[in-house]
C-alpha cells in the first residue's frame, strides 16, 4: 500500500537535486501545507537621548610668507638631429639582415579537409614589420628538380607573435581554426599538395635557400619527410634555419599517425602533446561483440556493434597506431577492414565501432563510432581480428581475435546470432599471436538478448546468473529533474541480493494518470550492484549527467519514464 507519509514530494527539482546511488533524506523538506504561525511584532523600545558636548575650537596658526625665489632663464634650445628618411611609406620595414632568421616551424596536411592545409614560418626579428625583401616559400614536388609553384612575401606584413601562416583560403582557413589569421594565401599549399612536397624559403636577390622542410634530391622516396594525413612540427630545440633538411629537427606525423584539423595549432610552435608512434604499440583486446534479435522488422539490417577496450590506462585519450580491425564472414579468406590508425580511445578506454543501425539507436548513439559500412556484414559465425599491419596494409601480425580465421562458426559454440559475445572480465591481455581461446569468453544467444540489454562502452560479463528468490525489493527515488527530460529515472533498493542478479518475473510498472494497464520494464536477470542500489533510466546521456552509468537503460514511454511526476510507480 502507498503511504505517502512515507515520502518526501518535492516539486520542481533539477539534476543538481538528484542524488542517485545514495538514499538519503533531502536537504531541504517540501513546504508544508499549514500557514506558519506569526509572532506578535513588540513596540520598538525609545533610546534615550543624550546632551551633545560641544567641541572646542582651535584657532589656525599662520604660516610664515617666504620670499619669491626667481626663476632661472633656461638657455636655447638644442635643435634635434634630423632622422634619416624611411625607405617607403608606411609600416616600418624588416630587411634581408633580420630575414635570415627564418623558420619553417609547421607544415599541415590534416585527414579531414585538404582546403584548410597550412605552412607555419616564424621570425621574431621582424615583429611588426612588412617585409620589404624578395623572399619566396616553393613547393617541390616528389621527383621534380625545382620548385612548380611559388609565393613572394614582399609586402607581407609580420605580426607580433611573430609567425607567417601561408594558407590556401584565408577566410576558410579563419572559420576553421577558429579566427586565427592567415598571412597570405597561395596554391602553394593547398588541395594540389601532397605528403610528400617538399617546402623551402629562398632569397631571390642572391638565389640562397634560407630553411626548408624535406628532399630536394629526385631519386629520394622521401619517406621520413611524408605527412600525408598528418602534419611535420619543428622540434623547440631547433634554433636556426638550415639549408639542408634533417629530419631529427622534426616531429613527422603521417599515415600511421593520423592527425585530424582539431590537432593543429596554427600561429603556435609547441611541442605535440602526442609524439609521432605514441599509438604505434597501443594495446586492444575486443570484449564485446552484437548481433541482437529483433522483435520488430526481422528483415531490416540488425544494429551491430563491435567493442574494443585498451586495458593500459596510460594509453586512454590516445590515438591508435599501426591497427587494422577485420572481419572474416564465414569461411572467407577475403576479409573486410577497417584502418584503425588515428582514430581515438574515450577517456574510459574503449572504442566501439557500430553499423548505421547501432549508431542510430537511442540508447547506443553516445557511445557509437560510424565509419560507413562496417561492420554491417557481420553475423554470428564471422570471426573479428585485430591485426597489426604495416605502411602499406600488409598484415605483420595479429594481436586479438574472436573466432576462427577460415572457419565459418555459424551454428557452433561460437555463433552469437540474435545475441551476443561477451569476453569474461580478467581477461584483459590478448593471448599470443592474437589466438582465440572460447573459454574466455560467454556467449549469450538465440532470441535471450535484445538492444536493450546491450551495452556499448561499458565492460559488463553478467557471468552465470545467481539469485534469490528470497530478494525483496523497495523504491527509493523517482526523478524527473526539471531541466533535463534524459534525466529521468527510478531507483531501488535491496538489503538482501547486492551483487546477484534480479530473480526471474520482476519488472517494474508504471502507471500515468487514467491509464488502466501500466508500462512495464522487466528487470530480471539483471546484476545488482554490490551496494544493493538499482538505477533504471530512460537514456545513455544519464552517464554524463550523473558522471556514472544506470544499471538498465529503457528508453523514454518506459517505466522509468516518469514525465511530469504524476505517476505511480510499483516494482
Amino acid at each position: 500500500l502507498f503511504r505517502s507519509s512515507e515520502w518526501w514530494i518535492l516539486p520542481t527539482t533539477t539534476i543538481s537535486d538528484m542524488d542517485p546511488r545514495y538514499w538519503d533524506e533531502p536537504f531541504v523538506a517540501p513546504p508544508t501545507t499549514t500557514p506558519p504561525t506569526h509572532r506578535p511584532t513588540p513596540a520598538p523600545t525609545p533610546r534615550p537621548t543624550l546632551p551633545s558636548t560641544p567641541r572646542p575650537t582651535n584657532a589656525p596658526t599662520p604660516r610664515p610668507t617666504l620670499p619669491p625665489t626667481p626663476r632661472p632663464t633656461p638657455a636655447a634650445p638644442t635643435p634635434a638631429p634630423t632622422p634619416a628618411p624611411t625607405p617607403r611609406p608606411g609600416n616600418p620595414v624588416c630587411l634581408l639582415s633580420n630575414l635570415n632568421t627564418m623558420m619553417i616551424t609547421e607544415v599541415a596536411h590534416p585527414q579531414d579537409a585538404n582546403n584548410v592545409r597550412y605552412i607555419e614560418i616564424y621570425n621574431p626579428s621582424c615583429r611588426d614589420l612588412t617585409i620589404d625583401e624578395d623572399i619566396t616559400v616553393g613547393r617541390i614536388p616528389l621527383g621534380s628538380v625545382g620548385a612548380v609553384e611559388t609565393v613572394n612575401l614582399r609586402g607581407v606584413q609580420v605580426p607580433s607573435d611573430g609567425f607567417i601562416i601561408i594558407c590556401f583560403h584565408q577566410i576558410i582557413f579563419q572559420n576553421t581554426y577558429n579566427g586565427s589569421m592567415c598571412d597570405k594565401a597561395s596554391g602553394v599549399i593547398g588541395p594540389s599538395s601532397v605528403g610528400t612536397d617538399t617546402y623551402v624559403i629562398y632569397s631571390e636577390a642572391d638565389d640562397r635557400v634560407i630553411d626548408i622542410y624535406g628532399s630536394r634530391q629526385t631519386t629520394d622516396t622521401r619517406d621520413d619527410q611524408d605527412i600525408t594525413n598528418g602534419r611535420a612540427v619543428r622540434k623547440t630545440s631547433t634554433d636556426s634555419p638550415s639549408s639542408l633538411f634533417r629530419s631529427s629537427e622534426w616531429f613527422v606525423f603521417g599515415t600511421q599517425d593520423v592527425e585530424m584539423i582539431s590537432d593543429m595549432d596554427p600561429r603556435e610552435w609547441v611541442t605535440p602533446q602526442e609524439v609521432p608512434g605514441s599509438g604505434s604499440d597501443i594495446v586492444l583486446i575486443i570484449t564485446e561483440l552484437v548481433h541482437p534479435f529483433m522483435t520488430t522488422d526481422t528483415n531490416s539490417p540488425k544494429p551491430i556493434f563491435i567493442e574494443l577496450y585498451c586495458p593500459n590506462r596510460d594509453d586512454w585519450n590516445t590515438k591508435i597506431g599501426n591497427l587494422h580491425l577485420i572481419l572474416y564472414s564465414g569461411g572467407s579468406t577475403y576479409p573486410d577492414r577497417l584502418d584503425l590508425s588515428g582514430k581515438s580511445i574515450n577517456s574510459r578506454g574503449f572504442l566501439t565501432i557500430c553499423n548505421l543501425q547501432a549508431y542510430n539507436e537511442p540508447l547506443w548513439k553516445s557511445e557509437c563510432a560510424y565509419y560507413d559500412k562496417f561492420p554491417s556484414g557481420v553475423n554470428g559465425g564471422d570471426t573479428v581480428t585485430i591485426a597489426k599491419v604495416d605502411k602499406s596494409g600488409n598484415i605483420l601480425s595479429f594481436v586479438d581475435t574472436y573466432g576462427v580465421r577460415g572457419n565459418d562458426g555459424t551454428g557452433g559454440t561460437d555463433d552469437f546470432t540474435n545475441g551476443r559475445a561477451v569476453r569474461i572480465r580478467g581477461y584483459d591481455t590478448p593471448n599470443a599471436n592474437g589466438v582465440f581461446v572460447r573459454s574466455q569468453w560467454r556467449v549469450y544467444r538465440y532470441n535471450n538478448h535484445k538492444v536493450v540489454n546491450c551495452n556499448p562502452g561499458v565492460w559488463i560479463d553478467e557471468g552465470v546468473p545467481l539469485f534469490s528468490l528470497d530478494c525483496t525489493f523497495l523504491l527509493t527515488e523517482l526523478a524527473d529533474p526539471q531541466d533535463s527530460p534524459n534525466g529521468r529515472f527510478v531507483e531501488i533498493y535491496t538489503k538482501e541480493c547486492g551483487g546477484q542478479h534480479v530473480p526471474p518475473g520482476w519488472e517494474i510498472a508504471t502507471w500515468r494518470p487514467y491509464q488502466v494497464v501500466p508500462v512495464t520494464t522487466s528487470i530480471a536477470g539483471r546484476y545488482i550492484p554490490e551496494d544493493g542500489i538499482f538505477v533504471v533510466c530512460v537514456s545513455a546521456a544519464f552517464t554524463w549527467i550523473y558522471g556514472f552509468q544506470c544499471d538498465v537503460i529503457s528508453g523514454s514511454n518506459s517505466a522509468a519514464d516518469v514525465a511530469g511526476g504524476v505517476v505511480t510507480v510499483a516494482v
